[in-house]
């Protein structure tokens, strides 16, 4: 049995547009917003762990 995952809750405001567009992807991949958000955070930090800081 895993170990249950410990999670926070944050608060993004996107415009209508976007949620909608949002809404309609995570449909139609049969996920959840949640999970959609998280994966293409994910994604974008491991594309970006070696890049720079910007100062």
């Amino acid at each position: 049995m895993q170990k249950p995952v410990n999670k926070k809750k944050a608060t993004f405001d996107f415009d209508d547009q976007f949620h909608t567009e949002l809404k309609i992807f995570a449909a139609k991949q049969n996920k959840k917003m949640v999970d959609v958000v998280v994966e293409a955070v994910e994604e974008y930090m491991r594309r970006h762990k070696n890049t720079p800081p910007v100062e």
